[in-house]
Parts: C-alpha cells; sequence; structure tokens
C-alpha cells in the first residue's frame, strides 16, 4: 500500500510506479522477506518523499516502522505485541497491530 499526499508523479508515461509516496506499507512474503528487509528498504530509504515505511511480517506478530527523523536519519522501530499502536504523524494516522493481524491465525 502507498499513500501519496498531493498529486500523483510517475516515472514514465506507463503510470505504474509513483515516485513521491509519504508512506509504505509492506507485507514481506517468505521467499523475498530477506530482499524487502535488505536492498528494498533502503532503496525506499532513498526516496525524497518518504517519511514512514512499515515492513510487516507474514508469519509472526512483527511490524518494522521506519520513521524518517527532522534530520533526514532514519529511526527504525520493532513492534511484536498486538496489543501496540503504531504512530504514522506524518499523515496523522494511528494504525493498530491488532487490526493489521485481524482474522489471520499464527502459531
Amino acid at each position: 500500500m502507498t499513500v501519496v499526499c498531493g498529486a500523483l508523479e510517475y516515472v514514465d508515461e506507463k503510470r505504474d510506479t509513483v515516485t513521491n509516496p509519504k508512506v509504505i506499507v509492506e507485507v514481506l512474503p517468505p521467499t523475498t522477506r530477506n530482499y524487502d528487509l535488505g536492498d528494498k528498504a533502503r532503496m525506499y530509504s532513498r526516496i525524497p518523499s518518504l517519511t514512514d515505511l512499515l515492513l510487516i511480517e507474514q508469519e509472526r506478530v512483527s511490524v518494522e516502522h521506519w520513521r524518517r527523523l527532522v534530520n533526514g536519519h532514519w529511526e527504525i522501530s520493532n513492534i511484536a505485541d498486538r496489543q501496540e499502536t503504531i504512530h504514522i504523524e506524518s499523515v496523522g494516522c494511528e494504525l493498530s497491530v491488532a487490526d493489521i493481524y485481524s482474522g489471520v491465525e499464527l502459531p
């Protein structure tokens, strides 16, 4: 899922790649988990407009929240408790971990 504030900007005329996301939410399938947490997350972190990146584990309750600080550095929080709430200040949103995993049965 991608959140964009303002007009959508695209890489090219195909209009299939947005270049100005504010928030990206990605579910980590087991087959690409390491790539998504590594190279892909670092690629996302270089997008100037991006303020928040949520990486959601599929096989256990765990959300990695990357939040861009005022100085441009990233703060990374790991949330592994269904009772926690994720605050996405850049878009004025709160997201319950319980809601993320609602209906998901995990070992």
